[in-house]
C-alpha cells in the first residue's frame, strides 16, 4: 500500500527543487541597479596636456572625426575632403578627389575605422559606397552597397572580439522619411540589436537630438544611453546583448544660457544652408533644444573605467569617472565646455572650436 506521507514528501522535494532552480535563474538574469548620488562629492583632478594645436589652415570644418593608428581623421561633407592629422597638429595628408571614379567621392558623410580589417573608410552617401584607404591614406578599393537597402553608417569600433556598429536605417515614402538610429553588435554569424527607434521626419523638419544614442564600450561591456534632457540613465550590455546593469542618477532639467542658444541656432542655420546647397530643404526644430542633455558623451579608458560626460550642480560640463564596479572615483572639468572627446590608448583627445570658429585639438595624458 502506498504511503501518502512518503508520496507527498516526494512531490514536496520536487517542488522545492523547482523553486530553487527558478530562484537561481532569476538571480542570474537579474539586472544590477546602480544609482549614483545627485551631487557626488568627488576629488577634482587635472590632466597633463601633451600637445595643443590650432588647425585653422588644415581643417575648416568637419562632419565627424575619429582617432585610429595614432592619427586623427577629420571628414568634411561641406569641403568634400578627409584630413589626416597627427597628435602634434601636423597635416599628414588631405584626400579630396571629387568625382564618381574609384577613390573619388561626392558627399563624404563620415569616416569610419574598420578595426578588424585594419583600414579606414569614407562613406559616400551620394554614391552609396565605401571608399577604403590605409591608415596612411593610400587608396585600396571601393565597395558599393545595395541602393535599395538605405543604411547610413555612423561609427564602428572594436568590442572585445566583435564590432559595435552605430547605423541609421531609412525608409522613404512620398510624405515623409522614417529614420531608425540603431546600435548593434556585429558577430560572425549574427548581428545583435541593442537599441533602435523609429523617427518620422515630416516636411524635412527635425530635432537632431531624436537621432542620438550615446555609447562607449570596453572589452566586456557596452554602455548605452538614449539622448535625454530629463532622465539620467545608462544601460549596460554584455557581448551576448543581454542587459546586465542599469546606471541612474537624479537629474534636474538645466536650461541653456541665452548665449548657448544663440550659438546653437546659428550652427543649425548653417547646417540648413548646407543642406540647401545639396538640394534638400531641411529645417531644424529648436523648440526642444533649450535644455542641456543629461548625458552628453560616454568614454572608456584602458583601465575599463567609464567616463560620463554630464553637468554638475553649477551647470559646468564635467566628466564623472566611474569604475567597472560602479564606484565613482573622481571628476574632471574641461576648460572648453563645447568640446568633443575621444580616448585612444593612454591619451584623451579634445576637439573644439575657439572664439574665431577655428578648429583646435588638445591631447592629454591619462
Amino acid at each position: 500500500m502506498l504511503n501518502p506521507f512518503k508520496q507527498n514528501s516526494t512531490i514536496f522535494k520536487k517542488l522545492l527543487l523547482l523553486l530553487i532552480i527558478i530562484l537561481i535563474s532569476n538571480t542570474l538574469l537579474a539586472i544590477q541597479e546602480i544609482e549614483l548620488p545627485e551631487k557626488p562629492d568627488l576629488e577634482e583632478f587635472n590632466l597633463e596636456k601633451i600637445t595643443s594645436a590650432n588647425l585653422a589652415d588644415k581643417v575648416i570644418d568637419f562632419s565627424n572625426w575619429i582617432v585610429a593608428d595614432n592619427k586623427i581623421y577629420f571628414c568634411s561633407m561641406l569641403q568634400k575632403e578627409l584630413a589626416i592629422i597627427d597628435f602634434d597638429g601636423n597635416l599628414l595628408k588631405i584626400l579630396s578627389s571629387q568625382g564618381s571614379g574609384p577613390g573619388e567621392f561626392q558627399m563624404p558623410q563620415s569616416v569610419l575605422e574598420f578595426p578588424d580589417q585594419k583600414r579606414i573608410s569614407v562613406f559616400d552617401n551620394m554614391q552609396r559606397k565605401y571608399i577604403f584607404f590605409t591608415y596612411e591614406g593610400e587608396y585600396i578599393e571601393d565597395e558599393m552597397i545595395n541602393p535599395n537597402n538605405i543604411v547610413i553608417p555612423h561609427a564602428k569600433e572594436k568590442f572585445g572580439e566583435h564590432i559595435l556598429n552605430y547605423i541609421f536605417k531609412m525608409k522613404i515614402t512620398e510624405d515623409n522619411i522614417v529614420m531608425s538610429p540603431t546600435i548593434e553588435i556585429e558577430k560572425e554569424d549574427e548581428n545583435i540589436t541593442l537599441a533602435s527607434r523609429e523617427v518620422t521626419i515630416k516636411m524635412m523638419r527635425l530635432d537632431p537630438s531624436q537621432f542620438s544614442f550615446i555609447y562607449a564600450c570596453n572589452d566586456d561591456y557596452v554602455y548605452l544611453s538614449e539622448f535625454s534632457r530629463e532622465d539620467f540613465s545608462i544601460d549596460v550590455f554584455n557581448e551576448n546583448g543581454e542587459k546586465v546593469k542599469k546606471i541612474t542618477k537624479p537629474f534636474k532639467k538645466i536650461k541653456k544660457s541665452k548665449e548657448d542658444l544663440e550659438k546653437l541656432e546659428a550652427k543649425l542655420e548653417e547646417y540648413s544652408e548646407m543642406s540647401k546647397s545639396m538640394g534638400v530643404n531641411q529645417k531644424f526644430d529648436t523648440s526642444n533644444l533649450q535644455y542641456m542633455e543629461s548625458i552628453r558623451t560616454l568614454l572608456c579608458d584602458d583601465e575599463n573605467n567609464i567616463w560620463i560626460g554630464t553637468y554638475d550642480e553649477n551647470k559646468n560640463f564635467c566628466f564623472l569617472i566611474m569604475s567597472p564596479q560602479g564606484k565613482l572615483l573622481k571628476k574632471w572639468v574641461p576648460e572648453n565646455s563645447d568640446s568633443s572627446f575621444n580616448i585612444y590608448e593612454d591619451k584623451l583627445i579634445e576637439v573644439y572650436s575657439d572664439d574665431n570658429d577655428e578648429v583646435n585639438i588638445t591631447v592629454y595624458q591619462l
